[in-house]
Order: C-alpha cells, then structure tokens, then sequence
C-alpha cells in the first residue's frame, strides 16, 4: 500500500509565541510520526521528512526553536513595496 503525501509544511501568518516540544520534536531530524490508515485497523511509524517553512511578523521563539530556526528579514528601500512593477 503506498503512501505519499506534500514533502513540505507551510506555517503562515504565525503570531506571537512560536514553539513547544510537540512541534520541536516532529522539526528533530529523527522524527517519526505513527499514523493510522484510512480504511483500516493499522497504524504504521513513518519517518517525518518534511520541510518546514513558517512567516510571521515579530514572533518570540520558545525553548529549542530559536537554533532550530533560521530568519529571514525582507527589506525594501521603497515605501509601498507592494505597488512595485518592475520585477
């Protein structure tokens, strides 16, 4: 029975406080996830690969998050970057 799924986890518009050991441990590189098929009376223990992105504006990162986190800061020299056209 194969399984499949999206190889990455989009997290948007995240605010305030960002973390926790349930989310700290699936973002842990030997994460595996137990699951129950659709269908049937089983689970099975996958192994979490995923990538993980998240946005947010001034988010406080908790516990193991701030090393498990790598920030990116957009910036613009213009006042309404988003009436810009000439990309």
């Amino acid at each position: 029975m194969p399984l499949s799924g999206q190889p990455y986890v989009v997290l948007d518009n995240i605010r305030g406080q960002f973390g926790g050991g349930t989310l700290e441990k699936c973002l842990d590189r030997f994460a595996v996830v137990r699951i129950g098929l659709l269908g049937v009376n089983k689970e099975v223990d996958l192994p979490l690969c995923l990538v993980w992105f998240g946005t947010g504006n001034n988010l406080i990162l908790t516990g193991d998050m701030v090393r498990r986190t790598l920030h990116i800061r957009l910036e613009s020299p213009l006042e309404r970057p988003d009436l810009r056209k000439d990309f």
